[in-house]
C-alpha cells in the first residue's frame, strides 16, 4: 500500500521487455482482496500502480492492461466485480482481457504465484501456464505441487474443463521461462 516500497524485479522487467518487443500484450490480473478487506484504499492502490507504471516506463517497458477483482466475501467492493466470475480461480479477468485485446490464447502465457492463478488460466484456455515458486506456493519439490495444492486442484469443480490435470509447470523464477 506504500508506493515508496515498489521494487521491480529485473527478470520481470526483462520478461515484459521481451513481450513488448514481440508485440505481445502484457496484462496483469489480480484479485486484490486487500481492497475488499479494507486493508488499503483505492487511492493507495492507484498510487502503487502509478509508481509501478512509472518505474516500468523508466525501464522503457510497459503493461497494457491491469484488471482487478477486489471483491472479497461480503465486502463493500462487490460493485467493482462483474459477477463473481472475475475473481480467480474463475477465468473472468482473463476472458475479459482476451476479448478486449483480441489475445490469442493458444500463444499466451499465464504466470502466477498461486494455484488459483493456474486454475483461472487453465479454465480460460491459456495454452502455457507457469507456477512461480514463492512464499505463497507450498512446495514440496520443483516438479510436484504440494499435497494441499493437489487436493485443492482435484476438488475444484471446473478442473474437468482443462487439459492440465496436475501437470502444471513450475519454475523458480521468470528467467527459467523459454524466450
Amino acid at each position: 500500500k506504500d508506493p515508496q516500497q515498489v521494487r521491480l524485479q529485473s527478470e520481470v522487467v526483462e520478461l515484459i521487455r521481451q513481450a513488448n518487443r514481440a508485440n505481445w500484450w502484457v496484462v496483469i490480473v489480480s484479485n486484490q482482496s486487500g481492497l475488499g478487506r479494507n486493508y488499503f484504499t483505492w487511492d493507495q492502490c492507484e498510487a502503487v500502480h502509478f509508481q509501478m507504471m512509472r518505474k516500468l516506463a523508466e525501464q522503457k517497458v510497459w503493461v497494457d492492461r491491469v484488471l482487478m477483482a477486489p471483491y472479497y466475501g461480503d465486502s463493500n467492493q462487490a460493485e467493482f466485480l462483474y459477477g463473481k466470475s472475475w475473481r480467480k480461480p474463475r477465468p473472468g479477468m482473463m476472458n475479459q482481457a482476451c476479448e478486449e485485446l483480441s489475445i490469442d490464447r493458444s500463444r499466451s502465457i499465464m504466470i502466477g504465484d498461486n494455484v488459483s492463478d493456474m486454475m483461472a488460466g487453465a479454465v480460460a484456455q491459456i495454452k502455457n501456464l507457469c507456477l512461480l515458486e514463492s512464499p505463497r506456493v507450498a512446495a514440496s519439490s520443483a516438479e510436484v505441487l504440494s499435497q494441499k495444492d493437489i487436493e485443492s486442484w482435484r476438488s475444484w469443480p471446473l478442473n474437468s474443463r482443462t487439459e492440465y490435470g496436475l501437470e502444471i509447470p513450475r519454475c523458480a523464477h521468470v528467467g527459467e521461462l523459454e524466450k
